[in-house]
């Protein structure tokens, strides 16, 4: 929004027009600026802060903190007085007063028969348990909301599910068919902000002819990065599966089993090829042990052994 923007301009002279237009589409997500948000919402925009604005030696955290604190106090509303009891006028409880639902007095209300208090104890009672209800309902229905940081990992591993599966298709179309020596074409396509907000292009095109290189350059947040992931997870364009496509990117997001293994053992499992031979290896071994394999099977053993030692397995 134009009220993020300026706030930014404000508390950061000279940020790019890009990442401040980055920075409001993150803060225009419902649920951003939410209580149970907001903490992952700072520290999104303080890494961006933080890679972006070199020049500043202030604690991005501080200036992201502050930047929502501006959004927060200029859009939000003060919450609400506690109502207060008061012994010189009655008491409203569901828009019906104590006296009234009684039938009583002030002077019987304080003094009057033990029934009569006990009544007005249940009547507040009850009306506090339809509060704490009412509470409680709400913050579950509110916890239950995907924070931005959720999102944003849910579609980190999207995309990476995408990768892969690509890189696995790539490598058993080559082997059937051979490498792929044709053009690559994308016709009118639209790539979305990660972030939210505008697309960073809309009903664009391009043609890469084979043999030749070619160069992205464009400032930070203008998408490049994001189209080369969208290429080539095959998003965009009409990518055949024999191309392989080797992405290399700017983070690593490690899994667990991954965070388990030396940064060798991290590169060899890399090689999707190699992988998959030592799988089906692994079966056709498995049968020769059993006395199933067939001849068929034991060719297809000995070409899976030679392609292995072929590219260093």
């Amino acid at each position: 929004s134009m009220a993020a923007i300026k706030h930014c301009e404000e508390l950061l002279p000279g940020l790019d027009e890009d990442i401040a237009e980055y920075i409001s589409g993150i803060l225009e997500d419902d649920d951003a600026l939410e209580a149970d948000s907001v903490e992952d919402t700072t520290a999104m925009i303080a890494g961006l802060l933080d890679e972006y604005c070199e020049e500043n030696s202030e604690d991005p955290s501080e200036k992201a903190s502050a930047l929502i604190a501006r959004l927060t106090n200029g859009g939000g509303q003060a919450d609400s007085a506690p109502t207060k009891m008061s012994n010189d006028l009655p008491t409203i409880l569901g828009g019906i007063s104590l006296a009234d639902q009684l039938k009583t007095n002030d002077y019987d209300l304080v003094y009057g028969e033990n029934n009569k208090r006990n009544t007005v104890n249940s009547i507040i009672e009850e009306n506090t348990d339809a509060t704490t209800t009412t509470t409680k309902s709400k913050t579950k229905t509110k916890s239950n909301k995907p924070t931005a940081s959720q999102i944003a990992n849910s579609q980190i591993a999207e995309i990476e599910a995408e990768l892969h599966d690509a890189r696995v298709a790539a490598v058993k179309a080559r082997a059937k068919y051979g490498a792929y020596r044709g053009s690559l074409d994308a016709k009118a396509f639209t790539l979305p902000n990660p972030g939210g907000g505008a697309p960073l292009l809309e009903d664009a095109a391009c043609r890469l002819v084979w043999g030749k290189r070619y160069g992205l350059i464009g400032r930070n947040g203008m998408g490049k990065s994001t189209m080369l992931r969208a290429f080539a997870a095959r998003r965009v364009g009409d990518v055949p599966a024999q191309v392989s496509v080797h992405y290399v990117s700017q983070e690593v997001n490690l899994t667990e089993d991954q965070r388990n293994k030396t940064p060798v053992m991290c590169v060899v499992d890399a090689d999707v090829e190699r992988t998959l031979l030592k799988e089906e290896i692994a079966d056709l071994e498995v049968k020769a042990s059993e006395g199933t394999l067939d001849a068929a099977g034991s060719v297809r053993q000995g070409e899976l052994i030679a392609r292995l030692d072929e590219i260093g397995g």
